[in-house]
């Protein structure tokens, strides 16, 4: 019988049990998005994509149009409204929620603002120049949520943090630093955090390393809790320790609960909430964290860590702080809306009753639903039902790329190859950020036509 292999030889520890938000697979996230820049967005039809389609699709980008345009309803003096778009990613948003505005007939009056912490993003964004006919409507700002006094500007010197009329983060808060931590099973009323081990395949250069975008799957990574006290924090760790412990001793410690410590994010959520103007709104969309202690506080994307969003300990600090906000939540996606003052809370004028309609009635709900209904549908015995579905998705995002791609795949379904590549070639003028690899679909389609 031959010798077994011991699989650990064909790995090297690159993270000895190191703290999870202070770990490796933290910080080559952080490189890797440092490195690619935009490329780290680009995607085949079957890979993950960052930030999520959902946020970015047009109608989400319309519905926060149509929210800032009620803003402009009740300020009608106003002359300019400034909105502020933090971590850009790939610009699609940006693009839609500026074409929405145009359609919409309020692009005078908008005043955008682009940031993100990475200037390569908004170097190459300006390169691509899908933004250059909004130019007269449009800044670049660096912005590192955590360090907000050093921000600068790329365009516009002039341009200001403050006074913001609404400020949106789609899949922003998951990127901060967060701590898991739970209640110890031995010792009743401890806490433990998590501290992970990684190790990389020995075949596996350093030099390589963002250029593999499946790295993440090749990496081993171990988990264990252990105990977590006041010692040795950090200065940001430290500033809101005292509002977590307080929330999570509400909760009885005999259930297995893990309680993901977002102080990155409340950070954040304070460096912008104290920047908006008396009216001004903070729009947060982002995966929120499931109160099981049997899945995990993270997930990866590609080559980028995701940290599950604690939605309730940033209302806990909104709460402290005497802020107004709206906040509701699906399996997939939590959405948050935040003001200075207590007006969403207690003003229950027309102006308010359109907040309520707009985190209720969100058109984001029906294009996720029509997205996984469409997903299903494989089989050619399914196209009557998927082309409806289609029908519906293009009435609320249309001349997207991801609404061109699945009415191709619908027509290859059919065997219309024909309108498949009409569809695909909309789809690649659509593509203005170059996210999706359409001329690899494209190709696919022409040699069936052969």
């Amino acid at each position: 019988m031959g010798k077994i292999k011991n699989k650990s030889s064909n790995y090297k520890i690159i993270d000895d049990w190191a703290d999870f938000d202070k770990s490796k697979i933290m910080s080559l996230s952080a490189e890797y998005y440092g490195e690619k820049g935009i490329d780290a967005f680009s995607r085949v039809k079957s890979s993950n994509i960052i930030p999520s389609e959902t946020s970015c699709s047009y109608a989400h980008a319309e519905s926060l149009a149509l929210l800032l345009k009620n803003q402009m309803d009740i300020n009608p003096d106003k002359k300019l409204f400034k909105v502020l778009e933090l971590g850009v990613g790939s610009g699609l948003f940006s693009y839609n929620f500026l074409r929405a505005s145009e359609k919409l007939g309020i692009i005078d009056k908008v005043n955008y603002c682009v940031s993100d912490f990475n200037e390569n993003i908004l170097v190459k964004i300006k390169d691509l120049e899908f933004l250059n006919q909004f130019e007269n409507n449009v800044n670049f700002q660096v912005i590192d949520l955590l360090n907000i006094d050093n921000s600068y500007s790329l365009t516009n010197a002039d341009y200001q943090l403050d006074d913001l009329d609404l400020v949106v983060g789609n899949y922003l808060m998951d990127v901060f630093p967060a701590l898991p931590v739970k209640f110890s099973n031995k010792n009743i009323g401890e806490l433990e955090k998590l501290q992970i081990k990684v190790s990389q395949p020995k075949n596996l250069l350093d030099a390589n390393l963002y250029s593999n975008d499946a790295l993440f799957k090749n990496l081993k990574i171990e988990e264990r809790y252990v105990a977590y006290n006041s010692n040795g924090l950090s200065d940001l760790e430290a500033r809101y320790i005292d509002l977590f412990e307080a929330y999570i001793r509400k909760n009885d410690s005999r259930v297995p609960r893990i309680y993901p410590y977002g102080y990155g994010s409340l950070k954040a959520l304070e460096s912008v909430v104290t920047r908006l103007s008396d009216e001004g709104l903070f729009y947060i969309m982002d995966v929120p964290y499931r109160e099981n202690a049997n899945i995990k506080p993270y997930d990866t994307y590609g080559n980028t860590v995701a940290n599950h969003v604690n939605f309730d300990l940033m209302i806990c600090l909104l709460e402290q702080n005497g802020n107004s906000f709206r906040y509701t939540r699906n399996d997939y996606y939590g959405r948050l809306l935040v003001a200075r003052n207590d007006k969403l809370l207690f003003d229950f004028s027309e102006e308010f009753e359109f907040i309520e309609d707009f985190m209720a009635n969100n058109p984001i709900n029906l294009y996720s639903d029509l997205i996984r209904a469409i997903s299903m549908i494989k089989t050619r015995e399914g196209v009557p039902v998927l082309g409806t579905l289609i029908d519906s998705l293009e009435k609320i995002s249309p001349n997207e790329t991801t609404t061109h791609l699945i009415r191709a795949d619908y027509h290859t379904i059919k065997k219309d190859y024909a309108n498949a590549l009409s569809f695909l070639n909309l789809a690649k003028e659509a593509d203005k950020a170059g996210m999706y690899k359409v001329n690899t679909e494209i190709s696919k389609i022409k040699s069936l036509m052969k």
